[in-house]
């Protein structure tokens, strides 16, 4: 009877699987790849524009005035920047000089390596002397309007 108890009890036993349950592995996540971090181009400013009858050893205008006589040479210092003072940056600088009626009486454009901080030096003298009247000075960086400085010969 014993031995007819031991034969149920392991018919009711539940089988096991032969096959082996595979450990629980951590998933390796997904390697993540930061996106590319977008530099600005470095640019160049025209910061200042000034006028005088005279520059300095520092290349700026030594007394700045709006006011010119008919016989002056006009001298334009224009200051300009870059965004980034280590990186040189190609550029045009263009002086273009205008009347009233805004007829250009001259222009004159410098290609440069701009380099941080730094000072550019224009001038114009009419043979003939200025008429009076009122006058401009048109900045132009690349092409493009970057200033403008108005004075007046008397």
């Amino acid at each position: 009877m014993v031995l007819a108890l031991c034969a149920v009890a392991a018919a009711c036993k539940k089988k096991e699987d032969p096959s082996p349950v595979p450990a629980a592995t951590a998933e390796t996540p997904p390697v993540t790849v930061p996106a590319p971090v977008a530099v600005p181009d470095a640019i160049v400013s025209v910061t200042a524009v000034e006028l005088g009858k005279a520059i300095g050893a520092d290349r700026k205008v030594a007394e700045p005035t709006a006011e010119f006589a008919s016989s002056d040479t006009v001298h334009a210092a224009i200051s300009t920047a870059t965004s980034d003072p280590a990186r040189p940056i190609p550029g045009r600088l263009t002086a273009k000089w205008l009347d009233g009626g805004e007829q250009t009486l001259g222009e004159e454009t410098r290609a440069f390596d701009f380099l941080g901080v730094g000072v550019s030096v224009f001038q114009l003298h009419r043979a003939g002397g200025w008429r009076p009247g009122r006058y401009r000075i048109d900045v132009l960086l690349d092409g493009k309007l970057a200033a403008s400085k108005e004075f007046e010969v008397r």
